[in-house]
């Protein structure tokens, strides 16, 4: 493994933590604000590991199809993951900060945002040949 193959693992292996946590918090508390949270987080973390797996140095933001269209001038098959980075984008703020506008945290909220979780990772390891 290369040297940027391991930095991007890095990147992985705190997202795939981030992920059981979230299932797991989810499953045990019903909380989805907090599993909303961590699954933009695990996306964001996901796709600055892609880039980082190019040599790419990624920005300093949390904005998800930002991120995206980096990683699409790579590959632009990333243009599929478009409205999945979109939905888990608007959980960075409400989740963390109240912001005067009602979001509604519920458990099939959660399920959903971890279900395009995993299907980011899936694209992902794919792209990248990664099990």
């Amino acid at each position: 493994m290369n040297k940027k193959e391991q930095k991007a693992q890095e990147w992985f292996k705190i997202a795939d933590d981030d992920l059981l946590f979230a299932k797991a918090g989810l499953e045990e508390s019903g909380l989805a604000r907090n599993a909303c949270f961590l699954c933009q987080q695990i996306a964001e973390k996901y796709l600055k590991g892609f880039l980082v797996s190019h040599g790419i140095k990624p920005e300093r933001t949390h904005k998800l199809p930002d991120l995206r269209l980096e990683c699409s001038k790579i590959d632009k098959d990333f243009k599929e993951l478009k409205e999945v980075c979109k939905f888990l984008d608007q959980f960075y703020q409400p989740a963390r900060y109240p912001n005067g506008v009602p979001f509604e945290f519920k458990r099939e909220l959660g399920e959903k945002a971890i279900k395009s979780a995993e299907e980011l990772i899936s694209f992902i390891k794919n792209k990248l040949e990664l099990k």
